[in-house]
């Protein structure tokens, strides 16, 4: 099987800060965007955060 690319939106790289705010919690964090495409967001943050958590 080929492994390669499969995605059905490419990723576009991005080296940018972006601020981010959890679900239900008015303080603003600030997080390192990696990548993104059509359907979601890839960065990177110091703040622990909990798998499946709503930003």
């Amino acid at each position: 099987m080929d492994f390669s690319e499969q995605r059905n939106f490419h990723r576009m790289a991005l080296n940018c800060v972006m601020g981010y705010q959890q679900e239900k919690n008015d303080q603003i964090h600030q997080g390192k965007v990696i990548n993104l495409s059509a359907t979601g967001i890839l960065f990177g943050t110091s703040d622990y955060l909990e798998i499946g958590a709503k930003v």
